[in-house]
Parts: C-alpha cells; sequence; structure tokens
C-alpha cells in the first residue's frame, strides 16, 4: 500500500511536468517581460480585494468582450502583441477588415509593440469599468515598445477606453 501511494505521487508529479513541459517546450519556465512583475503583483492585489466585477466571467467570455470593443470604430487602430503577465501567454491581436486575437507561440523581440496585463483587466476595459488612463495609473496594465507605436496604441486606447466621466 505504501508503494502505490509513492507510485500514484510520481505518475501525478510526472503528468503534471510533463504539461507544463509541452507548454512551454522545457518544463518550469517563468517568462517576465520588463514591467509585468510590476503588472503581475497589481493584478494581484486587484483580484484579493474584489474591485472588478467580472472575477466569476469566464476568460473566454472576456477575450471576447475585449475582442468586440476592439473591433469598433476607431483611428489610429495597431496591431500589438498581449502577454499576460500571470499565466504567461502570449497573444498577438491583428488588426485586417476585423480584430483577431490569435495565440502567438514566440516571444516578440523588444522592437514588438507589446501591451502587458491579464484578461480580466481587458474584460474591465472593454464593459467601461475601468478606463485606460485608470489601468495605467494603478498599475495594472504596462506597454513596451517603439515610442510611436507606444504613442499610437495610448491615443487608441484612450479613445476607445476614456475616463468615466467622458463615458
Amino acid at each position: 500500500m505504501k508503494y502505490h501511494r509513492l507510485l500514484l505521487l510520481i505518475t501525478f508529479i510526472s503528468s503534471t511536468s510533463l504539461a507544463c513541459g509541452v507548454h512551454n517546450d522545457t518544463g518550469f519556465n517563468f517568462v517576465t517581460e520588463p514591467g509585468s512583475l510590476d503588472v503581475f503583483g497589481k493584478v494581484v492585489e486587484i483580484r484579493q480585494s474584489n474591485l472588478l466585477s467580472n472575477a466569476d466571467k469566464l476568460d473566454y467570455l472576456k477575450r471576447i468582450s475585449f475582442n468586440t470593443a476592439l473591433n469598433k470604430p476607431a483611428p489610429d487602430k495597431i496591431s500589438f502583441n498581449l502577454f499576460e503577465a500571470i499565466k504567461g501567454h502570449y497573444s498577438e491581436v491583428l488588426i485586417n477588415n476585423t480584430i483577431a486575437i490569435e495565440a502567438r507561440h514566440k516571444q516578440p523581440d523588444e522592437t514588438n509593440l507589446l501591451v502587458i496585463t491579464e484578461v480580466d483587466i481587458l474584460d474591465a476595459l472593454a464593459t467601461n469599468e475601468l478606463s485606460w488612463q485608470q489601468a495605467k495609473t494603478l498599475g495594472l496594465v504596462t506597454v513596451n515598445g517603439l515610442k510611436d507605436e507606444v504613442e499610437t496604441l495610448d491615443i487608441w486606447f484612450n479613445h476607445m477606453f476614456p475616463e468615466p466621466d467622458t463615458l
């Protein structure tokens, strides 16, 4: 009986390690981007304080909400990459006839426009629970990339996710 528990424990640990290894190619891999650890901490704080009303909303629905908001007409749209600071996942937000959010399997380089946050913050932006400026001021989002592209994204998101008194 003692060996059965040990075998079960080894099997469980191996399968969870393998799952992580398949996803990240090499096993445990803690990915960070410049500014992502600060965002990580601030998002954890906001989640623990229950300040957002979307804690029970599925991530899939949060992504749809954000995608829908981005597809509204606006000047100065720009493709960008998204890094979820807690999950360590990358996505690409591509501007074509419509906006598509797709998984990205490689890390972007420092010249790629990169928004660092989590999907619950994106959903809060899309549902007018947070403005772009509030999210930046609270440290819930940071943007890395070339200065001109960061400014273009900032103009777009300030237009799409305005302060509450201008909603």
